[in-house]
């Protein structure tokens, strides 16, 4: 990239400096003169994180200036990526070979400044969990070589480790793609305490399918990610701590409306499951003498009753009940705590054998198997008489 163009990308991402950087017109003293030496500093720190090569030609020709070289000093190089830092250290050596006073890089023992990074880097976040199941989970811890360490994971408590990803970066980069995560508009991230956010990733693992082990990435850092210290709590048992469980009717109601307006679930079963239900279900409507009225909607009822005990054995009970926890934390974390104390009433409903009679898990049915029941209903519409 040259210099020119790394200029217009960073116009692009800092819009308080855009006009003063544009209107420099790729020439490196146009540009410094244009701008203040706080912002100049901002804009070479951008290109030494983003790119070195036009960071370099810009710090080479900044550096035959006074105010320049000023500029080049109160860059920090601790939150630099690898290459930036070089670029930098040789730009500081030259202006020393010049005879300029040039600042001696800080002496802080390394152990010291790797625990100050571990501090101040050190998080974890979750998405919301999607119609599916699964969920996406960041964790940001410090890199020993210098910057972040990033894991991002996509992670479902019925099926295990989906994905796994490790990325390298620097602190700022790692910072500012928290800060894009948690902005977004569908399934923004959700700060949580990266110790209950490894007891979630124990949790996780200890459900991975037999059938779909765990990314090989995943396994690298499996003990890292995974070790927390006995009785530490997930989100969702945080969120149960802090709010309790005091259910009732309007809760339950609360929880049915947000499954029938897709706000939550319908977190199917494995697909073999689904359809050998559906298909058990298609047949029992099939089989049913047509009635009109109240005794129709009851037969469906019963049929959807039978499905619902299917579905809903212990293992997807449990599985359901951590879910609805799950999204108790992050809708008490994003100002929605009625409809967070809804999802913990409903979870204390799928915790014994009749959880497959809970009104959720009906409304869950309706939903996965929506266009069965409306081709059912349809079927059924009596026939349209017209007058001679």
């Amino acid at each position: 990239m040259t210099l020119p163009e790394a200029l217009e990308a960073a116009a692009g991402k800092m819009t308080s400096q855009a006009d003063a950087i544009r209107s420099a017109n790729g020439d490196p003293h146009g540009l410094l003169d244009s701008l203040t030496p706080k912002a100049a500093a901002k804009v070479l720190r951008w290109l030494l994180e983003n790119a070195e090569d036009a960071a370099d030609e810009l710090a080479v020709a900044w550096s035959e200036v006074e105010n320049g070289a000023r500029v080049i000093q109160s860059v920090d190089q601790a939150e630099l990526p690898k290459a930036g830092r070089k670029v930098l250290r040789r730009t500081l050596h030259r202006l020393r070979g010049r005879g300029l006073e040039v600042a001696a890089e800080a002496t802080t023992p390394v152990v010291a400044r790797i625990t100050t990074v571990e501090e101040d880097v050190s998080l974890a976040l979750l998405s919301a969990i999607d119609p599916s199941g699964a969920r996406a989970v960041t964790v940001v811890e410090a890199n020993p070589s210098g910057g972040a360490r990033l894991f991002e994971l996509i992670v479902d408590d019925g099926r295990g480790v989906l994905e796994c990803e490790v990325f390298s970066t620097s602190r700022g980069k790692a910072r500012r793609y928290v800060k894009e995560i948690a902005d977004r508009e569908r399934f923004p991230a959700i700060s949580a305490p990266p110790e209950s956010v490894h007891a979630l990733l124990a949790r996780v693992v200890a459900h991975q399918l037999p059938n779909r082990p765990a990314p090989r990435s995943f396994g690298e850092w499996r003990a890292r990610l995974t070790t927390a210290e006995t009785g530490t709590r997930t989100p969702g048992e945080l969120a149960r701590d802090a709010l309790g469980i005091d259910g009732d009717a309007e809760q339950t109601n609360r929880v049915v409306e947000l499954v029938r307006n897709q706000e939550l679930g319908p977190w199917p079963p494995e697909r073999d499951r689904l359809a050998e239900t559906a298909a058990t279900l298609e047949k029992a409507l099939e089989a049913r003498i047509v009635v009109s009225g109240a005794r129709r909607a009851e037969q469906v009822d019963e049929a959807l009753a039978e499905a619902g005990r299917a579905i809903f054995d212990s293992a997807h009970a449990a599985v359901t009940r951590t879910r609805l926890e799950e999204m108790a934390y992050v809708w008490w974390k994003t100002d929605r705590e009625a409809d967070a104390r809804a999802c913990l009433a409903a979870a204390a409903g799928f915790e014994d054998d009749s959880a497959g009679e809970h009104p959720m898990a009906k409304a869950i049915l309706e939903v996965l198997l929506a266009p069965l029941l409306q081709k059912h209903a349809q079927e059924e519409e009596p026939p349209i008489l017209v007058k001679p």
